[in-house]
């Protein structure tokens, strides 16, 4: 995701930088940099951009008061000052305009030259991209979209006292795939989805791009759902081609959602860096799957396949059987019986033999833990590397 005025602070990419006013805007997107040295032209300034001044002329109030909601319609990200030359402090006249809109004000330390500051930022900038390229996730886009959807429509998302849910999904082969079966395999992501949330808002893109905000039905829960949705894009990939990266983040209020896109992105960063060939990382388990995979790419040629779910694969495919996706249930439920038959709607006795006819068929032992925790990562590979 793109490079953020919190980042600037976080990441002390200037030491003696720091933040004077305006902390609600903090998550403000940082595109380029402007340098003024007069702010006489605000007009000029565009959307994105961080303005840097060293402060002339700010001491009379009497000539820039209304400067800074000015440049805060002007929708910049911030504005860094440099003390030192013109001013010896920024003036508490600007200090509470920032404070009051909620735009960003940095006072950077006077050792600091223009030449300096541009280029560490621009390299910061260029190096945040990735995501937002043809062929990534355009965080920013999603985030106004559902920004601005949310403020022309109240939803009850954010009123219960359960989390709202982000997911992102983006396709990894875009151009290796027809439209129609993009276009066909979004619709069934989407319906999945719509039948289990109580309230929902879908942004769509082209080339297979989407992000979901939604709440759950009452009894319903994203970890199980995580688990459905790891079905469905492994049977994308299996059955028309389409492999999808997605990343999810619980989200308690509205104003969690910058935050929350910088999380969905970083798992799907993740998912590339770890050259996963599909799947969704949940961000509550983004320290799981990255040590997982780091595994799996250190030493991929000493992972065996699994005998036993390459014979319920096979099994599953030549006879139209169910029995990858009940042990996938079972194993996610914590081998609860009641609540795996709940979720696949069969009665729990038609359950218990399905589960001994996956164990006659693979020698699969399920009251043995370390028989249920290697299924558990062989389903893992499967999922995430097709390794079966």
């Amino acid at each position: 995701m793109a490079l953020t005025v919190q980042d600037l602070i976080n990441r002390n990419l200037f030491p003696g930088l720091r933040l004077a006013a305006g902390i609600r805007g903090v998550e403000n997107r940082i595109t380029w940099v402007n340098i003024m040295e007069i702010l006489d032209t605000p007009q000029t300034t565009k959307s994105g951009e961080l303005l840097i001044t060293t402060g002339y002329g700010l001491a009379e109030e009497s000539k820039y008061s209304d400067i800074i909601p000015q440049l805060k319609g002007r929708g910049i990200s911030g504005i860094a000052i440099q003390p030192g030359y013109y001013i010896d402090t920024i003036p508490d006249y600007i200090l509470n305009a920032a404070d009051d809109c909620g735009l960003p004000i940095l006072s950077l330390p006077p050792d600091y030259s223009f030449s300096d500051l541009l280029h560490v930022l621009i390299g910061e900038i260029g190096s945040e991209t990735e995501l937002l390229s043809p062929t990534g996730f355009d965080s920013g886009y999603f985030l106004q979209t559902l920004t601005e959807h949310l403020s022309g429509s109240p939803q009850s998302i954010f009123t219960g006292s359960q989390p709202a849910f982000l997911l992102c999904v983006r396709a990894v082969n875009a151009s290796a795939v027809k439209a129609e079966q993009m276009e066909q395999a979004m619709k069934q992501l989407k319906s999945q989805l719509q039948d289990r949330s109580q309230e929902i808002i879908p942004v769509v893109r082209s080339g297979g791009l989407a992000c979901f905000l939604l709440s759950l039905k009452e009894k319903q829960h994203f970890s199980a759902l995580s688990y459905d949705i790891q079905l469905q894009l492994t049977l994308f990939s299996e059955q028309v081609g389409v492999r999808f990266y997605a990343g999810s983040d619980r989200l308690m209020h509205q104003e969690a959602l910058p935050l929350g896109f910088r999380h969905t992105a970083q798992c799907l960063s993740l998912l590339q860096k770890l050259e996963a060939k599909r799947g969704i990382c949940p961000y509550e388990n983004y320290d799981f799957i990255e040590t997982f995979g780091s595994l799996y790419l250190a030493g991929r040629d000493r992972f065996v396949q699994s005998k036993q779910l390459r014979i319920l694969l096979e099994q599953d495919r030549s006879k139209g059987s169910d029995y990858v996706r009940t042990l996938r249930l079972y194993l996610s439920e914590n081998c609860n019986t009641s609540r795996t038959a709940e979720r696949l709607f069969i009665h729990r006795h038609t359950l218990l033999n399905r589960l001994e006819s996956i164990r006659n068929l693979s020698g699969l032992d399920l009251q043995n833990y370390y028989s249920r925790l290697s299924m558990s990562c062989a389903l893992m590979l499967h999922d995430l590397y097709g390794v079966s």
